[in-house]
């Protein structure tokens, strides 16, 4: 039996949340700790415009390391990964839609200036106002940098202003 070089009360390798955090960030040194996992994880995930999911060949979306996804979702959204294909990220009151009516009106600008600066049709920025279906990420990506906001977190989470 090979000996252990853990800490008091650390849990071994063999432990529940160690298994957990190979299931999100794959199998790596760095102990428990979600955020020095993330750290050393070559793992990436990709956003969409309503959930998050392992990035996998074929995949659209936003492409987002494991340190990003960690810091802008946290560890108990990545950890619903460990058991099933994607997490949603949207919640109630911060979806793209919201937040563009909101930060539009903040910057004091209409939706033809917001579409010149994000280089979208305005078709494309009426669709997000609207909120009745997804768009690609590209056009939430394109709406987030025109209005200085982080294009991972846009639309999923509070965003800072």
């Amino acid at each position: 039996m090979r000996p252990t070089t853990r800490a008091p009360g650390e849990p071994d390798a063999a432990s529940p949340e160690a298994d957990l955090l190979d299931a999100v960030f794959g199998p790596g040194e760095g102990g428990t700790d979600p955020e020095v996992r993330a750290r050393l994880s070559r793992r990436m995930f990709v956003r969409s415009h309503t959930g998050l999911a392992f990035l996998t060949g074929g995949a659209t979306g936003l492409p987002v390391s494991a340190v990003d996804a960690l810091s802008a979702f946290g560890w108990d959204t990545l950890s619903e990964l460990a058991d099933k294909p994607s997490t949603a990220i949207v919640t109630r009151g911060n979806d793209a839609a919201t937040v563009t009516m909101r930060r539009r009106c903040e910057l004091g600008i209409d939706v033809d200036e917001l579409a010149r600066r994000a280089g979208l049709p305005v078709d494309d920025v009426l669709t997000v106002m609207a909120g009745k279906r997804s768009v690609p990420m590209d056009v939430l990506v394109a709406l987030a940098k025109a209005m200085g906001l982080c294009p991972i977190r846009f639309g999923a989470v509070p965003c800072s202003l």
